[in-house]
């Protein structure tokens, strides 16, 4: 069986919007050494999940900073591994 994960960085940021000013919502801290993102991540692993993509819109540096490459989930391959998705912006997005 092939599949393939997706997740959403900034799917609930306007829950803790104090929280998530400078960053998106799956690098937010959990017990000082893990991030939100860390769990899906581990599930998809756990699953045998091996080609990962996570969806950003905006603030995820550090995001990128904490994946890396993902080595830490074993996701550091050649065919499948880990995918950071940056947002796609249109000439319109801003025109107001």
């Amino acid at each position: 069986m092939t599949a393939a994960g997706l997740i959403f960085s900034n799917i609930h940021d306007q829950s803790i919007p104090e929280m998530t000013r400078r960053r998106t919502m799956a690098s937010i801290p959990f017990g000082c050494r893990y991030r939100l993102v860390d769990f899906a991540l581990s599930n998809m692993v756990n699953s045998g999940i091996t080609n990962v993509g996570i969806i950003t819109h905006y603030n995820y540096q550090s995001l990128m900073d904490h994946v890396g490459n993902g080595k830490d989930w074993d996701l550091a391959r050649r065919s499948g591994g880990i995918k950071i998705l940056p947002p796609y912006v249109t000439a319109y997005e801003n025109s107001a």
